[in-house]
């Protein structure tokens, strides 16, 4: 097994069976949602872990952004959706994942964003994140954005 980027439909087909069926929301809301992502979100990648050629046993997506502050632009690389098959979250799916992601951000990214649901608070701890979490809402006062 290895840790890949996903190129072909059906990888990404695998990816986002796998998401819809490994979080606990509606199936079909969820899977509309991360299609949408996939087929539309410009600088968006999908690292895969598959157990044999055809099925997907691990995914994360990633996405690429540009943040401005002070005229500085920063690579800002967002964390998002990580599911391992439960078959498999024993098995080395996820240190993969994990080791291609980091390789990807030490190459890429001046800074990274993780948006994970609550389950996962501290599991990101040991690599350097930390969590903030119970914000109802985030108020920006106008007259100070340009």
């Amino acid at each position: 097994m290895e840790a890949t980027y996903a190129s072909t439909s059906d990888e990404f087909e695998g990816a986002l069976e796998l998401f819809s069926k490994c979080f606990p929301n509606n199936y079909f809301e969820l899977r509309n949602l991360i299609g949408f992502h996939l087929n539309n979100a410009p600088n968006l990648h999908c690292i895969i872990v598959k157990d044999q050629p055809s099925t997907v046993i691990g995914a994360m997506l990633i996405y690429d952004r540009i943040l401005s502050y002070c005229k500085i632009d920063c690579n800002v690389t967002g964390l998002s959706y990580f599911a391992i098959h439960p078959k498999h979250q024993n098995d080395s799916a996820s240190q993969l994942i994990k080791k291609k992601l980091f390789e990807y951000l030490d190459n890429n990214s001046d800074i990274s964003v993780g948006i994970a649901r609550k389950v996962m608070d501290n599991y990101w701890f040991p690599y350097g994140y930390r969590g903030f979490t119970n914000f109802c809402h985030i108020t920006y006062p106008l007259h100070v954005l340009p």
